[in-house]
């Protein structure tokens, strides 16, 4: 009986492989129905290998800016780490540590040349040469401890580390082969590289009165106009700014590996940054030219930093250190997203704070450690404030404006603001469950473009669920000296995901960076697996397989936004837009042939912000902005001629309509005001008959171009008319 028992307790529980086995098939199933939904129809098809010099040609260029952004950043970054007497960090914390600091630098940097009118390439090619220096006997240091260990580390691997560290890789060169491809998303363009490629155009960094979401924090932003700078055109900056993307996903994932090494077990490091890896965040992100992958770095970083003065065995100052770096990579999170505040500073400040209370009995060492740790992280965010300050008198603008206020910035806008961004009512609660599933599952939909993948899911249940004296091996290792940490990334992942539901707009990126914790707690339930009642083989060959599926699926990804197909055939942004039907690009294109529009003309963009593209200064506003047309619009009813004369004296002689983004944002943007609900945008026009802006439009100019059809829903019945038109108001001009 008791051999019985025995055998029974070694061969652990079936529970564990059940779930795991679950959650891959639904995985798997939802990624191969769905796998297309996310490439457009008219997706560019491959093109032969042999063509590869063409794409040497275009990402070459790129990735050496971006390299020299990378290095002279972590060069100074390991100078700072020096003066804060943090060199007792493994050699890879210390590089990432070095990253995140020199980052910062140089994204600050930019902002202080900006602002004073100083964005000339020499320049910032002095100050690269210059902060290169600056740091390079420490970043020469680090560099050559980190290759011995890593020596040391990858003389242990057997062929399932080689396979998988293969695509690891694999996944990041496929990154990088997508940096010349043409940025499509909407966000982007309009002002993660819109602002910045404006900045660029005048030769200054100021505030923008005509873009909102020019006035959050921008430290990618910032990073992204160093490229411009450097490569002297928006389309190399946006090579690099893909580029830039590429090496915050790598930079995350190798703190992924790092935290499963130092707090999970050191085998879980590899796997640990694969899995993150293997997640189709990094993918969508980096053709996107978004900015998540920068909130995964600084995200892992803090939560590194703070494990550390946790659950770290140094001594005093170097936890010190570590509270610092916590609270500096915080603050760095914030200078990226100001979600960063609900979801990293205030849990990760609740614990610092609630662990002061309970380590020491006096209140001077209770407030010491919590204010070091709150001081830095507002150090390395406050430029933003300042700027913000200045620029309209509210330091978190376009926040809290019932506090602040802000200058150009009415009670309506702000009302309007916040309707767009509040948290869902208390009724949308029954949808939380499936909402945290279809993350969970890499769902595809118009707010979530299928972030997550199931390396970073599927393992989760054996670690929660492994026994202990299983998990623990042969070795007798003492797993329990490992529950802390997990405790701590299970409660940190939990507080995430219910803030998300509670305070945010619940948007699937906000969300994003809990990758980082669940790759970590999913490669540490690998390895748990390992030791348990199945062979290792079993669960090498199931990571291998889904990590040469996520490898597959990346691929597609990259494929659905022209990715190295169209590097590689050379289709530039001209050729996407005649062969891939894009009305957008279609537009943009005719907007830029000098033959059409001299250089000296004014363009005015209606119902359209992405303006980056288009590389001559524009007149256009967000959704939440006053818009340049709407004094002639309100002309228009009463005095068409005045109305005209209005809209010229801008010195406008060609608008661009986009109807059927004007009609989205009129619709998805409504809001309530003083009792009464008014339209999203341009309120003057009345949907159904496009008037008055259509009459002012047709008074003014004549239509030159048009792309595209939709259906207009009418008084009487729907009609067709083209989804964008191009007027001309120079007399004599264009055509009806």
């Amino acid at each position: 009986m008791a051999s019985d028992n025995a055998h029974r307790e070694k061969r652990g529980s079936l529970l564990p492989w059940v779930i795991a086995g679950a959650l891959v098939l639904t995985c798997l199933v939802g990624w191969m129905l769905g796998a297309w939904t996310n490439r457009p129809a008219d997706a560019l098809p491959p093109v032969p290998f042999l063509l590869a010099f063409r794409l040497t040609a275009l990402v070459g260029w790129p990735l050496l800016l971006s390299a020299v952004i990378f290095l002279s950043s972590a060069s100074v970054g390991a100078a700072a780490l020096g003066l804060m007497r943090a060199e007792g960090s493994p050699p890879l914390a210390r590089l990432l540590f070095a990253a995140a600091i020199g980052l910062g630098i140089s994204a600050y940097a930019t902002l202080a040349l900006g602002v004073a009118g100083i964005l000339q390439a020499g320049v910032f090619w002095g100050l690269m040469a210059v902060m290169f220096l600056v740091g390079f006997r420490e970043l020469r240091t680090v560099l050559t401890d980190l290759r011995r260990q890593a020596r040391q580390w990858v003389s242990s691997w057997g062929r399932f580390e080689w396979g998988l560290a293969l695509a690891g890789v694999a996944i990041v060169v496929v990154g990088i082969l997508c940096a010349g491809t043409p940025v499509l998303d909407y966000d982007t363009l309009g002002y993660h590289l819109g602002a910045p490629g404006e900045y660029f155009a005048a030769g200054k960094v100021r505030f923008l009165p005509h873009n909102v979401y020019a006035g959050f924090p921008a430290q990618v932003e910032m990073l992204y106009l160093l490229g411009i700078v450097l490569g002297g055109s928006r389309s190399v900056g946006m090579g690099v700014a893909v580029l830039i993307q590429v090496g915050f996903g790598a930079l995350a994932a190798l703190a992924a590996g790092t935290i499963a090494a130092r707090f999970v077990r050191r085998e879980a490091a590899l796997p640990a940054a694969v899995f993150f890896l293997s997640c189709p965040l990094f993918m969508v992100t980096v053709v996107r030219g978004h900015i998540t992958l920068a909130r995964c770095f600084y995200t892992a970083l803090a939560l590194l930093a703070v494990l550390e003065w946790l659950f770290g065995e140094k001594g005093r100052l170097a936890r010190r250190s570590y509270l610092i770096l916590g609270g500096l990579c915080c603050g760095l999170a914030v200078a990226v997203k100001y979600t960063a505040v609900l979801m990293l500073c205030l849990p990760l400040g609740v614990v610092v704070l609630g662990v002061c209370f309970f380590r020491n009995d006096t209140w001077r060492r209770r407030l010491v450690p919590a204010a070091l740790f709150g001081g830095c992280a507002l150090l390395a965010v406050l430029p933003w404030f300042v700027k913000n300050a200045a620029a309209t008198g509210n330091p978190v603008f376009p926040l809290l404006d019932a506090v602040f206020g802000a200058r150009g910035w009415s009670a309506e806008q702000a009302a309007k603001f916040a309707a767009a961004h509040a948290a869902p009512p208390l009724r949308s609660i029954a949808d939380f469950p499936v909402e945290i599933w279809r993350f969970l599952t890499g769902h595809v939909g118009p707010m979530s473009k299928g972030f997550a993948g199931p390396l970073a899911v599927v393992f989760i249940p054996m670690l929660l669920l492994t026994p202990r004296s299983e998990a623990a091996g042969r070795e007798g290792s003492p797993w329990k000296a490992r529950i802390g940490p997990v405790a701590f990334f299970l409660c940190y992942a939990l507080a995430v995901v219910l803030l998300w539901g509670a305070v945010t707009h619940r948007i699937a990126r906000f969300l994003a960076p809990s990758l980082v914790v669940l790759s970590v707690l999913s490669a540490g339930g690998f390895v748990a697996a390992q030791r348990g009642r199945l062979p290792g083989g079993i669960c090498r060959t199931l990571a291998l397989v889904l990590a040469f599926f996520a490898l597959f699926y990346q691929a597609a990804v990259a494929a659905s936004a022209g990715g190295p197909a169209a590097v590689l055939a050379g289709r530039g942004l001209s050729q996407m837009a005649r062969r891939g039907g894009f009305s957008y690009l279609r537009a943009v294109e005719w907007i830029k042939d000098p033959d059409n529009v001299p250089s000296g003309a004014g363009v005015m963009l209606v119902g359209e912000a992405r303006t980056y593209h288009f590389e001559r200064p524009v007149l256009y506003s967000t959704v939440f902005n006053d818009h340049p047309i709407e004094p002639a619009l309100r002309l228009a009813r009463d005095d068409l001629a005045r109305a005209v004369s209005e809209l010229k004296s801008r010195g406008v002689t060609h608008v661009l309509v986009n109807w059927s983004e004007l009609r989205r944002l009129s619709e998805t943007y409504r809001y309530v005001y003083e009792g009464q609900e008014q339209p999203g945008y341009l309120p003057e026009v009345d949907l159904e008959s496009r008037e008055p802006l259509l009459r002012l439009l047709n008074a003014a100019g004549d239509v030159a171009q048009s792309y595209g059809s939709m259906a207009w829903p009418g008084r009487d019945s729907p009609s067709r008319i083209p989804a964008i038109e191009i007027y001309d108001l120079r007399t004599g001009r264009g055509q009806r």
